[in-house]
């Protein structure tokens, strides 16, 4: 008997098979279009992709995640929202700071440092995270991690923009940066989405076959009501530890997909964003620089 596959199966293949074709139109308007909206000659500059590319991967690394982090204080650790918000301070107060103090002293520094730097912060932060948090902790083991994620953040977001638009010529600039921000934007996107796959699949393997079934709830943010309808004792108590569980598998899974991302990041930008070159040194039969008008000549050689 031939199995078909379920309506929602259907629709996301199919909604994935319309975003193709509609990129694909896209590609094609702007390749033969007169005055594209992204000229994608630009794309010959290594520069310029490693740049979209570490906006792309900053965003999905760095952010995408504090969603599930979220979800879980709210709903397993039972935070307010303006509780859960503040959890994550850490992560923005050390973008903050990092930025100012990077926009003084790396100042003129390598983009593929402050960028490629700042992408193996977030990185190793994401890491971090993965590391510290087992079953039964609270929100401050994620408090070390935030702080080093965030320092990334502040590192790499100030050269990103400038960046961008160096890597083109002078006309394109507004075009780059544009191009630049939808790439942030889409990384986001894209990283909620991978990371809510892997989450997902994270909570069904913290709770095993003794949990079966629960995994849909606590992805919708109901642990709070499971917790609060099971019965006091033994069976409550044995509740509270699978939710427990569930989301240390899921966020520790989150995290390290998240800590990829950067690192991945972070090679790409090592690779692709060529070193600044050196200025040559001046040579025994170099030419002399022009002499201005009205300026005295050089006296002759005895």
């Amino acid at each position: 008997m031939r199995k078909w596959l379920p309506l929602t199966a259907v629709c996301t293949l199919g909604l994935l098979a319309l975003g193709a074709a509609a990129f694909g139109a896209f590609v094609l308007v702007e390749l033969r279009g007169s005055r594209p909206m992204l000229d994608l000659s630009l794309f010959r500059s290594r520069t310029f992709v490693a740049v979209l590319a570490a906006g792309l991967l900053l965003s999905g690394a760095a952010f995408s995640y504090l969603m599930y982090v979220s979800l879980w204080l709210q709903s397993a650790e039972g935070m307010s929202p303006v509780g859960a918000g503040l959890v994550l301070v850490p992560l923005s107060a050390a973008a903050f700071l990092v930025s100012a103090v990077a926009g003084r002293l790396l100042h003129g520094a390598p983009a593929r440092l402050t960028i490629g730097g700042g992408l193996l912060l977030i990185g190793v932060g994401a890491l971090l995270q993965a590391w510290m948090l087992d079953a039964g902790d609270g929100w401050s083991a994620l408090v070390p991690g935030l702080l080093i994620t965030g320092a990334g953040v502040g590192t790499a977001t100030p050269a990103l923009a400038a960046t961008a638009m160096g890597a083109v010529a002078p006309a394109r600039a507004g075009m780059a940066g544009g191009a630049l921000n939808t790439a942030r934007q889409l990384g986001t996107a894209l990283g909620i989405a991978v990371l809510g796959a892997v989450f997902h699949a994270g909570l069904r393997s913290g709770l095993g076959e003794a949990g079966r079934g629960l995994s849909e709830p606590l992805a919708s943010g109901g642990a709070g009501q499971l917790l609060a309808a099971a019965p006091a004792g033994a069976a409550h108590e044995t509740l509270a530890g699978l939710v427990d569980a569930a989301f240390a598998s899921g966020l520790r899974d989150t995290f390290l997909a998240s800590g990829v991302m950067g690192l991945a990041g972070a090679l790409a930008v090592f690779l692709l964003i060529h070193r600044p070159a050196a200025t040559p040194p001046a040579t025994a039969g170099a030419v002399p620089p022009a002499r201005t008008a009205g300026a005295p000549a050089p006296a002759p050689r005895q």
